[in-house]
């Protein structure tokens, strides 16, 4: 193998890495918003607040860290269509 092809398979792995934490970031932020909100129908216990609060930032990790991967997995992408263009 050529050193083009061993990096083309590296970045096809980071992208199979990438879009597995893509997938596991979108289900904890989907169940994080479900807690939040189930918390919201609770509110009348005194540990709900701290735990909304808690729960928000969680949500706010969760969404950058999203985001974060899901730019990493477009940049991913274009370098191999770039690379298999030139192929």
């Amino acid at each position: 193998m050529e050193n083009r092809e061993i990096l083309l398979e590296y970045a096809k792995e980071k992208v199979k890495i990438y879009t597995e934490v893509l997938k596991i970031l979108s289900a904890f932020t989907a169940a994080t918003a479900g807690g939040i909100v189930s918390l919201l129908f609770k509110l009348d216990y005194k540990i709900s607040l701290p735990l909304i609060a808690f729960g928000l930032w969680l949500e706010i990790f969760f969404i950058f860290g999203t985001l974060k991967v899901w730019l990493l997995l477009n940049r991913h992408t274009e370098e191999i269509k770039k690379w298999t263009k030139k192929s």
